[in-house]
């Protein structure tokens, strides 16, 4: 059966939430589907370059004077310490700028609603810590895919709270609605030469990515470049480092030999995706977990960005970066999770779940029709089959970490 649907995508703000939606869109693209993004302003034309349609949304941060720096990485660097204190003080600025999301959602509600009339998909796929009630309450079907760290899903006594540093498959069997995969890595036709400058230099290659958040706190990347070059008095790159303010990733990390990275889910995965390497430098939320279950698998190691000391940093990649074992069992993995079939497998439950629903809204109304009742009149008084409009994907690297563990 030949399927032509609109599936509309809604994920929060952030690089990774929108690439983790990206990569599963194009198989619903390839496969014929009409794909929607809604996505802020500020991300115009990030997305229709690939065959997406972009419904913008509007934020008091959405349209900037040119030059203007957005005010969520001034607030970054005015609170940049936070993320060296103790443990307590980063869940208390997490806590508080998760009461911030809510407001952005609550304030895109009407949006989201003239969304939903423009658009009228047949599926919504929701990536968001917080979901639009005008979403999940339109009676569309849709999917909640959770890009971040698995633990933050559930809410049950038998696990660990969210952020900490366990495993929790043995402790919590998955319910019959969640797909775990490998994730969407996008597909993307960019490509990359290393800079002449790095071009004939000895060693090993490094790619420092610490995330849309991470690389605005200055005093970080300050701290961080100085200990990888040999300059200590002023922020512009060593000799032996080259950048930009925006770097096809995806091009990038089949060509490097180590990655250093605060853990963000969609580099972690991407990372694992071309089988690299790599050194987490966490600063808040899932990338605790991501680092504390890469250093205890044996796959990479978690060093404290603020604290590590020159000494800790430059030794931890000196070991990984002559690591063979290590760089082969890493590859090994990359070329498995190439190889499989995730996009494919959650293209079909998306197109299963719309036919699953128009199924049962038909057979509401024939059985309305016969008793001679509306549909909603119908519904509220007759038993139907019971109906799932949700399923989760958990975009994640846990199947790798399982495979993989020390010990096994």
């Amino acid at each position: 059966m030949s399927l032509s649907l609109t599936v509309l995508f809604a994920p929060m703000e952030g690089f990774g939430h929108i690439n983790g939606c990206h990569g599963l869109a194009e198989r619903l693209r390839d496969r014929g589907h009409r794909v929607v993004f809604a996505v802020d302003k500020k991300f115009a034309g990030r997305l229709t370059p690939h065959g997406f349609e972009e419904e913008h949304m509007y934020s008091e941060n959405s349209e900037l004077p040119p030059g203007a720096v957005d005010p969520i990485f001034i607030m970054l660097n005015e609170n940049s310490q936070i993320f060296a204190q103790e443990p307590i003080k980063i869940v208390e600025f997490c806590a508080h700028a998760f009461g911030a999301m809510m407001g952005e959602v609550r304030q895109k509600e009407t949006q989201y609603k003239a969304v939903l009339d423009r658009v009228k998909p047949d599926v919504i796929v929701i990536d968001s810590y917080m979901s639009s009630p005008v979403l999940m309450k339109s009676g569309i079907p849709w999917v909640w895919l959770y890009s971040a760290g698995p633990l933050g899903t559930f809410n049950n006594d038998n696990l660990p709270p969210g952020w900490l540093e366990l495993d929790y498959k043995e402790l919590q069997p998955l319910a019959h609605n969640w797909h775990r995969v490998d994730g969407f890595v996008r597909t993307i036709h960019d490509t990359f030469e290393i800079p002449e400058c790095l071009r004939d230099r000895p060693g090993k290659l490094i790619l420092l990515s610490m995330g849309s958040m991470g690389c605005a706190i200055v005093d970080l990347m300050v701290r961080l470049t100085t200990i990888l070059g040999p300059l200590h008095d002023k922020y512009s790159l060593p000799d032996n480092m080259w950048g930009q303010p925006f770097l096809p990733q995806t091009a990038i990390l089949p060509l490097v030999d180590l990655v250093l990275t605060h853990g963000g889910n969609n580099t972690v995965t991407e990372t694992f995706f071309y089988g690299k390497p790599m050194l987490v430098l966490p600063l808040f939320g899932d990338q605790y977990d991501n680092a504390q279950r890469l250093q205890e698998t044996g796959l990479g190691l978690r060093l404290n960005p603020f604290h590590c000391t020159e000494e800790e940093l430059l030794t931890s990649i000196d070991k990984f970066v002559n690591d063979s074992d290590l760089a082969q069992r890493m590859k090994s993995i990359g070329d498995r999770i190439r190889e499989s079939n995730d996009k494919e497998v959650i293209a079909d439950f998306i197109e299963d779940i719309y036919l699953s629903h128009k199924k049962i809204m038909s057979h509401i109304s024939t059985r309305a029709i016969h008793c001679g009742q509306s549909p909603a009149q119908w519904s509220h008084r007759a038993t139907v089959p019971p109906i799932v409009n949700s399923t989760t994907f958990e975009l994640s690297i846990q199947q790798v970490f399982d495979e993989n563990f020390v010990g096994n």
